[in-house]
């Protein structure tokens, strides 16, 4: 530890006294070798501001303060300096002030043994010990207790038994039914059901959409009423409703002339293709479901203009029906 302190103190020093030599740990950094670091640093400085003629005694009395301490003695990091032809005192000086801090600073060893007796006095307290009702019953009741407790977990053990055994069997079973091939013919099967489901749904709703209130009248079971009645709607305001009946009107007229049976709740595209066999008949029907579809589902008003357009090409469908 005091040498990586050496190493982290001297990485500071620059020029040419950065590129130092691998620096030897010092073992066992005692007060012998504080002491020894001490008197060698000292003696250095003293041999820094002495004559030129007394520097080298007093550099061999720093070299022999330091070999007094074999951890210290042992540090070519240190010497190296000091051993120089000539010696080089600024830098022998730098190495042994970081020496002498990182010594100063190195904390005592501790004894482990003593160390682990002291964690155990900590573990030792109840706050760390996991506490069940047992340990709250006196001592002379804690034996029937243990009894007691290990017959309850018998019966509960036996009790749970085949409960556990069944759950381990459906377990298997969902497992065995639910993996391999069956799983895609249930996953097909169940987004079939969700496709018919949506397809059923939407028609409905469209259906029912297109319908228009019942009054107090029944539907009109001719072309001819329907047409009237689209007449009284249109006399007014309700075009909307007026647009309605003149396309009833018309498939009403289709079906008199023989030409096909219209299905109630089919879409007005399905009614087209029962036209397939009277394409003159169907262009024209085309062109009023069209415009239909467009007033019914597209526009929020509709003016008396798109009721006599509808009625316009309702007149071309009879046309083509005759």
């Amino acid at each position: 530890m005091l040498a990586s302190r050496l190493e982290g103190s001297s990485a500071s020093v620059t020029g040419p006294w950065a590129a130092a030599p691998s620096r030897p740990r010092i073992q066992d950094p005692t007060d012998e070798a504080r002491a020894a670091l001490a008197r060698g640093s000292s003696l250095v400085e003293a041999a820094s501001q002495a004559p030129e003629a007394d520097r080298p005694a007093l550099i061999a009395q720093a070299l022999a303060a330091l070999d007094a301490n074999p951890g210290v003695a042992k540090n070519a990091w240190l010497r190296e300096p000091l051993m120089a032809s000539p010696p080089d005192l600024p830098r022998a000086r730098s190495r042994l002030a970081a020496a002498n801090g990182a010594a100063q600073t190195v904390a005592p060893a501790r004894d482990p043994i003593a160390a682990r007796a002291a964690l155990d006095d900590v573990l030792a307290d109840p706050v760390f010990r996991e506490r069940d009702w047992l340990s709250l019953l006196p001592a002379w009741l804690l034996p029937v207790a243990i009894v007691v407790k290990i017959v309850l977990d018998a019966l509960w053990n036996a009790m749970r038994w085949p409960i556990d055994r069944l759950l381990d069997l459906l377990t298997r079973i969902i497992v065995g039914v639910f993996s391999g091939p069956i799983v895609v013919v249930l996953g097909m099967l169940f987004a079939g059901g969700l496709v018919l489901l949506y397809q059923r749904g939407l028609r409905s709703a469209i259906v029912r959409q297109a319908e228009v209130a019942q009054r107090d009248m029944p539907m009109p079971p001719s072309a001819g009423e329907a047409l009237g009645l689209a007449g009284r709607h249109a006399a007014i305001g309700q075009y909307r409703e007026a647009c309605h009946f003149v396309l009833l009107s018309t498939l009403l007229a289709i079906e008199e002339r023989g030409h096909a049976r219209f299905d109630p709740s089919a879409t007005n595209r399905e009614h087209l293709t029962k036209l397939a066999g009277w394409p003159p008949l169907a262009r024209a029907l085309d062109r009023v479901v069209g415009r239909f579809d467009r007033i019914w589902y597209g526009q929020d008003a509709v003016s008396e203009a798109d009721y006599r357009e509808l009625l316009s090409l309702a007149d071309s469908v009879a046309e083509a029906a005759a």
